[in-house]
């Protein structure tokens, strides 16, 4: 629902700058055109990555996925998976919001914990099994089928 919330806020975004846009060039405002037509390109992309944001896993890999970042961790670098551990960033934290989180290790670099803040899960309006313990089940579910079929007997 929230994906389908940030592609319409993205989209009205993008059809304000682009309305600037095309104002501004008429006008012969070039300069502010400029800037108007890289905030409608940002917002065009803003759209499209809106209807992919959350966390993706397949036989080799998690792909957690934001408006304008993704991360991917190997199943080979999972050290832990952890629950409901308290998001750090932005008002979610300040709502005591909580995340799953994936311990990744790195070959030469510090073991570090990457949350899933596109898996929040807030506590004020929860009826049953949250999106975060969903997709910590998932995971899990995942990481185990990983393990059993490449570590070395």
């Amino acid at each position: 629902m929230w994906n389908a919330a940030l592609f319409v806020c993205m989209c009205v975004f993008a059809a304000l700058a682009t309305t600037n846009l095309v104002d501004g060039l008429r006008r012969g405002w070039y300069a502010g055109s400029a800037v108007m037509g890289g905030i409608a390109a940002w917002a065009g992309v803003g759209m499209v990555r809106a209807l992919l944001i959350g966390v993706w896993v397949d036989d080799r890999r998690i792909a957690i996925r934001g408006p304008f970042w993704t991360t991917v961790i190997p199943w080979e670098e999972v050290v832990e998976i952890q629950r409901h551990h308290p998001m750090a960033s932005g008002v979610a934290g300040l709502v005591g919001a909580t995340s799953p989180a994936v311990v990744r290790r790195r070959k030469g670099k510090p073991d570090r914990r990457v949350e899933l803040r596109v898996i929040g899960t807030y506590e004020l309006t929860r009826r049953g099994r949250s999106l975060g313990e969903r997709t910590i089940e998932g995971l899990t579910w995942h990481w185990e089928r990983w393990k059993a079929s490449n570590v070395a007997v």
